[in-house]
């Protein structure tokens, strides 16, 4: 299917779900923004557009490029909603869409029903395990891999890349192509002897052969960290990696890498799992960061996953510039692990933030803070009175005097309160172009 195929069957199928429209009618607006009351100034202060039940596409138009995007609080099925806008204003933009997350089967069973029809999703899980890292890439990129999907208590050095480009080198020297499986069975004790009976046996020439010696040479002291390397990411991908079947067990899938699901333009979602298979997690990274390093335009969705203390993820977010990114979490500053600088980051480097019901008030209230406050006008009224006398009068005369007192308060645009009582579908959603704070139901 071509692109201009697929691009008209996501237009049929209504890309964006409508219009989004504003609560109040032009005349009241006008009102709100010119009227001079407290409350007419305050309202302009505080600066959120009330919108009507709106459909959640309405806030991504195509208008707009897809950029970094922020989606916290409600349950998977609202946040899925909000991805898959998200992904559909990427796919109109020609951007393939990668999405990383943890046993969100809800987010996966939604992104089939949203492209149905179209061919673009590709999902990658324990029902359907064909992930291949290291399928059609050279020994370089999976050096850099390798080593940048690693914990920092692996502590793999440069002598390690050696070694591994010397397995790679031994591997095409035999004509071969290197894959997980390969890579990750390989006899480390008898590397010598194995290119020595291969020298012998014509498969490669004395100098081939000299030049892999040389290089596994420079890491034979410290090949127990590939083996480790391996054993640990063993544990973690063996739920979703390609396995090669013989024929009689039935039809093979093939291999599915990340890159190779960037080169089709397609949207391919990958299950870790667990939110504690880090390596496995960072290794699906390390491909994205590879593609962006070719400058491949992609989007990227990191949903229902833990920064916690991986590096390599909090890296990528402090740091990404070349890929447009959505982190989607139920509690995004609980995924942060509490950190307030990463958070901040995250929200700061976003063009929208789409904010649904949270539970906890410490998070209610750090989002409250993110949003922002505004100097609220509070009236007060007092009131007096007193009596007049004199000689010549009968009765006293009755006074009475009323003031009015205008202070200033510091408030939240949006308290924590407001977040924590919002309905299922009620959001709060900052677009950065616009530099609009809406506020709507989503239908």
């Amino acid at each position: 299917m071509d692109d201009f195929t697929k691009m008209m069957l996501m237009m049929g199928k209504g890309m964006w779900g409508g219009t989004k429209l504003m609560l109040n009618s032009m005349g009241a607006l006008a009102n709100r923004l010119s009227g001079n009351t407290p409350e007419q100034r305050n309202a302009r202060k505080r600066g959120v557009t009330e919108y009507k039940p709106s459909e959640i596409g309405g806030f991504f138009p195509p208008s707009e490029a897809p950029g970094n995007t922020v989606i916290s609080g409600g349950n998977d099925e609202i946040r899925a909603e909000a991805v898959g806008a998200f992904a559909q204003l990427a796919a109109y933009y020609q951007m393939p869409v990668v999405i990383i997350h943890s046993g969100n089967q809800i987010l996966e069973q939604y992104m089939l029903k949203l492209f149905q029809g179209t061919g673009l999703v590709g999902i990658i899980n324990q029902m359907n395990p064909c992930y291949e890292p290291f399928y059609g890439k050279n020994s370089r990129e999976i050096c850099q891999m390798i080593m940048e999907s690693a914990p920092k208590e692996f502590e793999m050095k440069m002598n390690v890349r050696t070694y591994i480009e010397g397995m790679c080198a031994f591997l095409a020297a035999k004509g071969r192509k290197p894959h997980y499986r390969l890579l990750s069975s390989c006899p480390h004790g008898q590397m010598f002897v194995k290119v020595d009976e291969a020298m012998q046996n014509g498969l490669m020439t004395q100098e081939q052969g000299q030049a892999i010696k040389m290089r596994l040479m420079a890491g034979q002291n410290e090949y127990y960290k590939i083996e480790n390397y391996f054993y640990d990411l063993e544990m973690q991908i063996g739920p979703v990696l390609w396995k090669h079947l013989p024929a009689v067990q039935g039809q093979n899938m093939p291999p599915v890498s990340i890159s190779g699901a960037l080169a089709n333009q397609g949207i391919l979602l990958l299950d870790v799992c667990s939110v504690s298979n880090q390596i496995l997690m960072n290794l699906m990274l390390s491909e994205i960061k590879l593609a962006n390093q070719k400058g491949i335009r992609l989007a990227c969705v990191l949903d229902s996953l833990e920064v916690g203390d991986n590096e390599y993820l909090k890296k990528m977010i402090e740091q990404n510039s070349k890929c447009s990114l959505a982190f989607s979490s139920e509690d995004v500053y609980a995924a942060c692990n509490a950190d307030e600088k990463l958070f901040h980051i995250l929200i700061g480097k976003s063009v929208k933030s789409v904010i649904f019901r949270h539970g906890s008030n410490v998070s209610a209230t750090k989002w409250s803070e993110g949003i922002g406050s505004y100097d609220k006008e509070e009236v007060s009224h007092s009131y007096s009175k007193g009596k007049t006398s004199s000689p010549i009068m009968l009765f006293p005369s009755v006074s009475s005097t009323q003031s009015m007192n205008v202070s200033m308060k510091r408030e939240y645009i949006v308290k924590p309160e407001d977040i924590i009582r919002m309905g299922n579908r009620e959001a709060y959603i900052y677009s950065r172009s616009a530099n609009e704070l809406a506020h709507t139901e989503l239908v």
